[in-house]
């Protein structure tokens, strides 16, 4: 098992709030490959023009069905579930 440190215990910071995720299949039209702890999230407003504002990232931290940080980064996360953010 390669581990996963929580955000939270390297930052000293809680997470600024939780959200409830769904991952579009590839046949949706959503990514080939599985996902895992760790991934890096790129995003933008619907009115931002990203010539000027750029993009921004986000790293979700999947929890398990309890609420738990999953920490096997070896482990695909769930297609739906839970992330503090």
């Amino acid at each position: 098992m390669e581990a996963w440190t929580p955000y939270e215990e390297v930052t000293n910071h809680s997470p600024d709030f939780r959200i409830r995720y769904r991952l579009d299949t590839e046949e949706e039209g959503g990514r080939k490959n599985p996902v895992y702890q760790g991934l890096r999230c790129d995003f933008s407003y619907d009115v931002d023009n990203i010539r000027e504002t750029g993009i921004f990232i986000i790293h979700p931290e999947f929890e398990d069905e309890f609420g738990n940080v999953i920490l096997d980064r070896t482990l695909p996360v769930p297609i739906q579930g839970t992330a503090r953010m």
